[in-house]
């Protein structure tokens, strides 16, 4: 049989042309994708502009829904053991914590730096060229300006926390926007959104953090809906208001966060589809046009933008060349193939003349993973050296392929829906019954399927294009009892979905995890409350202009919380930081001369050494970052974890369970160091043979296997103890000091538990010997200040107190005492405090039970 061939045909004169806007009687090509596409229908219609003029219980439904998943996330964030709605801190961590600052100050009125040397030592960072920081500034604008309204009147990091939970739900009207433009209905639709926003994959990353994903993904999901909804518009008007729509969502979405990039490329072979299939040329040119200028805007504009070039990137450029390659296949009359194959051309050209005048490196490791986890199928070679620095720089959790038990517990019921979806879909395909938005759809759901089995972090993209794509499922052509059971699954779905998300850990899908997909091991190193305490080390010990150097994440929570100046960040899209970094690590696992003329360079003071930077044996360790496949055991790494003494260019000057401080300074090797240090057992309990090329890898797993003991034992005590069981909390207990004898967050729970017991003396000399170990410990000086108060002490307790407030200024439960013992001491005579007297009022303890309500 003959190949088919493009149909010419004349329209009546007054006949509106399809295909490529012609005037009426003009000839008008049409390609047998087009026919077929045009027979079925391509999208919804328009009518009714604005959206909201008909099915006004469904789009309500919507909005409850979407007001439901706000309140749900907001709660769940403040369960996060973090959160205390008194305190910010150490709320945030690594980028979180970077992206906090900034907006804090917003809140504070306070202008960010053009050059924040603090956040990138010695020759800073300019944050408005480097980084995109639109979200610190709406959302810390907004709750300025609300505060000095009168509106609000509550802690910023309070109000950060609904606001990043309600702005982030707005993907759910997004999809059901981008719903209404697939022919599925508006019932469908609204049943399409309510399924997301129960789905936990779209909510999961919200709870804890402050990230740029989470301000984004509404802009990008709103760029697709009205991108798509730009099709359906039958007049001039709705296509514009549509068209501009979209353009000013992927401006914004592009303005702040820099990997939305990645986002409109992957986005581009879905308008080629729709170019090929869908007749209505001219409003897919109107589409691109406004998304293409638009962006070149804010390319313009942005100062991060434009210092990245972002005018020349790969997205922008393809989008512009298949707009121009519309226009000039709309004005000329040509076929939908010979309109994409210009459109080729033109693309080759454009990058071909980017790539010559754009100097931006930026997003090397970005393009560099992809094209490597490619390569090996979502996997980590055995052996580093086969992957570029570039690749294995994002060598971390969140960018590994997911696992199984990721899959079922945070896709839940969307994992049938989402099969049963591209199922349907696929076989509306073959048949050539399908829409050009529902294969624009089918292909938007397969890519970003792909790139989240290669990178777990990608998985809120999938999510959303099946739920849009699964609109089509909810209401079935067939009618009748068919339409009735897909219904009625439906609804038990949502109900299950629902009921699962209450039972957050407890939920069938949780335990289905863990039998069908057994952990392989733990990877984590154990590090229970150590950031706390190293950051009131830091606050305490150390001059307020002193510069740190860290592992990158830990950079960012000194930068904030204890407001020290560092030399890495955790912004990783700076090139600059990546060098950095790589430097770091081949001076790290390199001699203690290659460490120490590292510090020198960067003007660092203090080096904050991590138990994972040597005990990590996996894949997503800084070995295996750096190219190593273990622990030389001549390295630095080696001598600070296990060999300090030996250091002659470091001194150690702080340790916990996790971390140790070592002040860069010039030392008689093998002298003793100037403070005692606690017992732990990370550096105490096995020291591994220095010799051959690597640390025996058996000795680091028995320190490791020692560590998640203990952790184990403590969280059984703590547990223990929050029941009232003090007798098995202190058994417990009893194994936790005997791997660490000076645990901070043993001794802690030890006088507790003795204060609970009617012996506040025993645990007041508790109190005491831990601080000895921990005199920067703001928990310890305020357990000490509560004791001495229900003893009546109030002198001494109000010293306690104050100390509690030297090394957390903000703490909260100190404040509060301290302002309810001056009202106390108001309330007696000044001779009855000087002389002991039991005059003061008795202050009230917590049984564990209250504690754990009041936090």
């Amino acid at each position: 049989m003959a190949p088919s061939r493009a149909r010419v045909s004349r329209l009546r004169p007054g006949e509106r042309a399809r295909g490529f806007g012609a005037p009426a009687g003009a000839r008008v090509l049409e390609s047998p994708f087009s026919r077929r596409v045009r027979s079925t229908g391509g999208g919804s219609s328009m009518r009714g502009w604005p959206l909201f003029r008909q099915g006004w219980a469904l789009v309500a439904a919507v909005l409850i829904a979407t007001a439901g998943s706000a309140l749900w996330r907001t709660h769940l964030f403040t369960q996060v053991p973090a959160y205390d709605p008194r305190s910010d801190r150490l709320l945030f961590w690594t980028e979180s914590a970077f992206h906090y600052r900034y907006a804090a100050m917003a809140a504070r009125g306070e202008p960010i730096p053009d050059l924040d040397r603090r956040a990138e030592m010695p020759d800073g960072v300019r944050p408005f060229r480097q980084f995109t920081i639109g979200m610190e500034l709406v959302s810390g604008g907004l709750y300025r300006a609300l505060s000095r309204l009168g509106l609000i009147d509550v802690p910023f990091h309070v109000f950060l926390v609904r606001f990043i939970c309600w702005f982030s739900s707005l993907s759910i009207p997004a999809v059901y926007l981008a719903a209404r433009a697939f022919p599925a209905g508006p019932g469908a639709s609204a049943a399409a959104a309510c399924l997301y926003a129960l789905t936990p994959v779209s909510y999961h990353r919200v709870i804890g953090n402050f990230g740029l994903e989470d301000f984004a993904l509404p802009l990008l999901f709103m760029f697709a809906a009205f991108f798509l909804r730009t099709l359906g518009a039958e007049t001039k008007r709705d296509r514009w208001i549509a068209a501009n729509a979209a353009g000013f969502f992927a401006a914004a979405g592009l303005a702040v966060w820099h990997l939305s990039r990645f986002f409109f490329l992957a986005f581009f072979p879905a308008a080629v589809l729709l170019a090929l299939l869908d007749p209505r040329r001219e409003r897919l040119r109107t589409a691109l046009w406004a998304t293409t200028i638009w962006q070149a805007a804010a390319s313009l504009v942005v100062p991060v933008l434009v210092e990245k070039q972002a005018v020349l990137s790969s997205g922008h450029l393809l989008f512009a060349a298949l707009a121009g390659a519309l226009t000039l296949g709309i004005r000329r009359g040509w076929s939908p193939v010979r309109t994409v194959a210009a459109a080729a051309a033109l693309s080759i050209a454009l990058l071909a003349a980017a790539r010559a005048a754009s100097t931006s490196v930026e997003y090397s490791h970005v393009s560099s993973l992809v094209r490597y986890k490619l390569l090996y199928l979502g996997a980590k070679p055995d052996d580093p050296t086969l992957l570029p620095f570039d690749a294995r720089v994002l060598s971390s959790p969140p960018f590994n392929s997911p696992g199984g038990a990721y899959l079922v517990t945070v896709f839940g019921a969307m994992i049938l829906w989402g099969a049963a979806s591209l199922a349907v879909s696929i076989a509306r395909a073959i048949r050539r019954r399908s829409g050009a938005i529902e294969i624009a759809l089918l292909y938007l759901s397969f890519a970003f399927l792909l790139f989240f089995l290669l990178i777990e972090r990608l998985s809120v993209f999938p999510v959303f294009f099946l739920a849009v794509l699964g609109a089509g499922l909810f209401r079935p052509s067939g009618g009748g009892a068919w339409a009735r059971a897909v219904q009625a699954a439906l609804l038990l779905t949502m109900l299950g979905q629902a009921t699962e998300n209450a039972r957050g850990p407890s939920s069938l899908a949780a335990a289905a995890a863990r039998a069908w997909f057994p952990a392989l091991g733990e990877s984590g190193v154990p590090n229970y409350g150590n950031n706390r305490r190293l950051v009131e080390w830091i606050r305490a010990f150390t001059g307020p202009d002193e510069v740190f150097l860290t592992w990158y994440p830990t950079g960012s929570t000194i930068l904030l919380y204890a407001d020290r100046p560092i030399v890495l960040h955790s912004k990783f899209e700076s090139s600059v930081i990546r060098d950095r970094y790589k430097a770091l690590l081949e001076a790290l696992y390199g001699s203690e001369e290659e460490m120490a003329s590292f510090c020198d360079r960067h003007r660092a003071d203090y080096f904050v050494f991590q138990a994972n930077l040597t005990l990590d044996l996996t894949k997503d360790s800084e070995t295996y970052r750096i190219g190593l496949r273990g622990l030389p055991a001549s390295s630095s790494a080696f001598l600070m974890h296990f060999r300090p003494e030996a250091l002659g260019r470091f001194a150690l000057v702080y340790q916990d369970s996790y971390y140790r401080v070592f002040r860069r300074e010039d030392r008689e090797a093998g002298a003793p160091f100037p403070a005692p240090l606690p017992r732990e057992a990370v550096w105490d309990r096995v020291r591994p043979a220095g010799s051959g090329t690597y640390a025996d890898e058996a000795a680091l797993r028995e320190i490791l296997d020692a560590m998640r003991t203990e952790s184990a034992f403590y969280d059984q005590a703590a547990s223990a103890y929050l029941k009232g069981d003090l007798t098995n909390a202190d058994l417990y207990l009893e194994d936790v000091l005997s791997y660490s004898p000076d645990s901070e967050a043993g001794l802690l729970l030890r006088a507790r538990i003795l204060w609970l017991r009617g012996r506040p003396d025993d645990a007041l000399r508790i109190t005491d010997e831990a601080l000895e170990k921990w005199s920067a410990s703001a928990e310890l000086w305020l357990l000490k200040g509560e004791i001495l108060l229900e003893l009546r002490r109030p002198v001494r307790a109000g010293k306690a107190l104050a100390g509690a407030l030297r090394s957390n200024p903000d703490h909260p439960e100190a404040r509060r005492l301290l302002a309810k013992l001056g009202e106390a001491i108001e309330a007696v005579s000044p001779d009855s405090l000087t002389s002991g007297s039991s005059s003061l009022p008795p202050m009230s303890r917590k049984s564990p039970s209250e504690e754990a309500s009041a936090k």
